[in-house]
Parts: structure tokens; sequence; C-alpha cells
């Protein structure tokens, strides 16, 4: 069962999936269903021996293209509506043991370029409004599957915080949105942070000085 209940108080639609709860739950490597499948081995989502990168639609998706209807009645204060969406999975390699961070440079272009033809055409259908590439890192976050993998989610609708970076990014004072998005005096800063930016002089965004941006994982995401 899968649907979209709207929830009151936070005024955002909630995705409901009691079967993702019946997924593959941490088999040994020899069993695992996004390795290879040998010959006489254990028949896996990909029917052949060895392969580049891999793209197929989730077994257990929260979101479907030709959803059912929802088990649940609406009601006036809590609509509900078909999760009608897209959920994929993309395979990174063949190898059981890879991971995205040890792979070579050029494979994670190449991976990168599968994003971006999935993220286009996920995107021009008419029922998806919003597309989610990421991938989840250990069993702490419910991972399930430990082979290097990541998904894909077209949602039929816009999640809050995709929607918060927008407008945060149109509504940005400034000569121009990067430069107030980037500046630290554009937001609520401390007063000692401030006048450090101030006496600077100006403050460059990291990706135009050649500085790598540190990315932080939420546990629970």
């Amino acid at each position: 069962m899968s649907e979209l209940r709207w929830h009151p108080f936070l005024g955002q639609w909630v995705i409901t999936a009691t079967h993702r709860q019946d997924r593959t739950m941490l088999p040994p490597p020899d069993f695992c269903p996004l390795c290879p499948t040998v010959p006489g081995g254990f028949p896996t989502e990909v029917p052949a021996p060895s392969y580049d990168i891999v793209v197929f639609e989730n077994k257990f998706p929260s979101l479907r293209a030709d959803p059912p209807e929802p088990a649940v009645a609406a009601t006036s204060v809590s609509p509900v509506e078909p999760a009608r969406g897209i959920c994929e999975v993309v395979l990174y390699s063949p190898n059981h043991q890879d991971s995205l961070a040890a792979m070579p440079l050029d494979r994670i272009h190449h991976l990168a370029r599968v994003w971006k033809d999935r993220y286009l055409e996920l995107g021009a259908r008419d029922f998806v409004r919003y597309v989610f590439v990421f991938e989840n890192r250990g069993e702490a976050v419910g991972v399930t599957l430990h082979h290097p993998h990541g998904q894909i989610y077209a949602f039929p609708f816009i999640p809050p915080s995709a929607r918060a970076w927008r407008t945060r990014s149109r509504t940005a004072g400034g000569s121009s949105s990067r430069e107030s998005v980037t500046s630290p005096t554009s937001r609520s800063t401390p007063a000692g942070l401030t006048k450090s930016v101030s006496r600077r002089g100006s403050t460059k965004c990291p990706w135009r000085s050649g500085a790598r941006p540190t990315w932080r994982t939420c546990r629970r995401c």
C-alpha cells in the first residue's frame, strides 16, 4: 500500500508506503540482489554476468507511475491522493565491495552523466514536479543493501526543503542571488563574523576561489 496523505499540522504531503517493510533486508553477499547473476548462482535483479551501470525501477517503490487507489478514505482535514511518481535504483558498479568515494574520477563522471540522463527523462514526465538523486549510506539511516547504489525519486510535488531553497534563491537581496546566498552578511550572522568579513573587504564564493566545499550528511535522512 502506498499513498500521499496531507499532514494538516506540517502543511505538507507525506508518503505512506507500508509494503516497503517487506523489502530485502541485509542479505549475505552471496545473495545480494544487486550483484550480477553468475552462472549457476543466485538469480539477481541483473540477469547478466557483469555490467557497467544499471538503472531500473525500484521493486518496493514509494511512488509509482500507475499507483493504486489509496487504502484509506480522505477527510476534509487530511486529503489523500494516489502516490504517483517514479522510484529508480542506480547500481554504480558490479563489484559488491565498491563505494562511490573509492571509484576513479572517470567512472564518477560517467555516473554523473547517467544521473543527468535520468533527471532529464524523468523531469519531462507531465506528472513529475521534482527529481531527487540521492544515496543513503549506512544501516543507521535505513540502508538494507550494502551494494554500491543510489536512488532517484521523481515526485509529483516539490518537497518543502527544495521549495524553501528555491524561495530563498529568488528572494535574496543584493546585486545578485548568487552573491547574496554565498555571502554570510546576507543572512543573520553573529556580529563578530560580520566584522571579520568586512575587514577582508569582500566575500568570495568558494567555488570561484577553487576551494572545495565541505558536505555534511544528516544521519537521520
